[in-house]
């Protein structure tokens, strides 16, 4: 089989550290247009631009270096993970253009195995890819520019939490740790598969039940974690968020790997980012914190609903085959964060 040089960081991990990303857009106009209903304020998950009173066009674009060494795998994850900040806002993809670059003067036969792993996510999306643009470049990178439709008035974005909702994941944390694990040949066979089954899975179902069940906030866990992306969350909406680590799902032996110190780069860069910012409970191992701080690549999504449906959907999403599915929090008034 083709295989690929891994770079020093690839996937999710290799994101531009938050707070340097912060510093690099304050005070930048980017203008005001009374049709952009979700811009860059809040740091959603894509952009959506009012065309009618019923219809909304999403538009979001995500690519990253390689995280394996199987491009067609690489190809795949990249896609879905492109197409998840659509589902993150209620919508529904309509159409990709491929983002590409790799070296000129070489092997160009991964390149297209990278493109028809793009093209396998982009079918089971039920989309068609209908152009793209490449450029030369010393390491690979792929990912996707992603076209969805919303409707205003269902579309989910990440500040509309209220107290006393239930925080419902939907997929297990800890693909960073086991990537970068499994660069040092330390990742066990089970661990490996069911991260790249996360990987691999779509947002789309998940999506449709959090809308059918009335979610009020929503956002995918990528690169910058789970307390990152629950802090961007919780800070958006003015409220507070209290996480249950005990009810967190990881995947098997990602804690273990977590414990030996397999904790890819971007863990601490997400820690530099969050210090002060969060409170954590009597005793939380540290190991346990890195989980919380571990970048995913293609993660689950975090929404919110009323307690009395949390159940609910926690089995639908199992029925749809989000094995590790949980209610892992709530929310409250006092804006902030914490982990008990």
């Amino acid at each position: 089989m083709m295989e690929l040089e891994l770079p020093n960081e690839g996937g999710c991990t290799a994101k531009l550290p938050a707070r340097e990303l912060e510093r690099l857009l304050a005070g930048m106009g980017w203008g005001s247009d009374p049709r952009v209903l979700v811009g860059l304020e809040t740091g959603d998950d894509a952009g959506v631009y009012l065309l009618s009173e019923e219809l909304g066009l999403v538009l979001t674009t995500d690519f990253f270096p390689p995280f394996c060494r199987d491009p067609f795998l690489y190809g795949e994850v990249a896609a879905v993970n492109a197409l998840s900040d659509v589902y993150a806002m209620g919508g529904t993809p309509l159409a990709a253009l491929n983002i590409t670059m790799y070296p000129s003067g070489g092997d160009i036969a991964p390149l297209r195995t990278i493109l028809e792993g793009g093209l396998a996510a982009a079918r089971r999306a039920g989309i068609p890819i209908i152009g793209g643009h490449t450029i030369a470049n010393d390491t690979p990178v792929y990912g996707m520019a992603v076209l969805g439709r919303v409707d205003p008035g269902r579309m989910c974005t990440n500040a509309g939490l209220r107290p006393g909702m239930s925080l419902v994941l939907t997929k297990p944390i800890g693909t960073g740790v086991a990537m970068a694990a499994e660069r040092l040949g330390l990742c066990p066979p089970e661990t490996y598969r069911v991260a790249v089954e996360s990987m691999r899975q779509l947002n789309r179902a998940a999506a449709t039940v959090a809308g059918e069940l009335g979610a009020a906030a929503c956002t995918d866990i990528t690169g910058f974690s789970l307390l990152g992306h629950a802090h961007r969350m919780a800070a958006a909406s003015r409220a507070g968020i209290h996480l249950r680590v005990a009810d967190v799902p990881f995947i098997p032996g990602a804690a273990d790997l977590a414990r030996m110190g397999c904790v890819p780069g971007a863990t601490f860069r997400n820690a530099e980012y969050l210090q002060g910012q969060w409170e954590a409970g009597a005793g939380l191992a540290v190991h346990l914190r890195h989980l919380l701080l571990d970048p995913q690549t293609s993660g689950g999504l975090l929404f919110a609903v009323e307690p009395e449906k949390a159940t609910l959907a926690v089995a639908r999403l199992r029925a749809e085959g989000y094995a590790f599915a949980g209610i892992v929090g709530h929310t409250v008034e006092r804006q902030g964060l914490r982990v008990e």
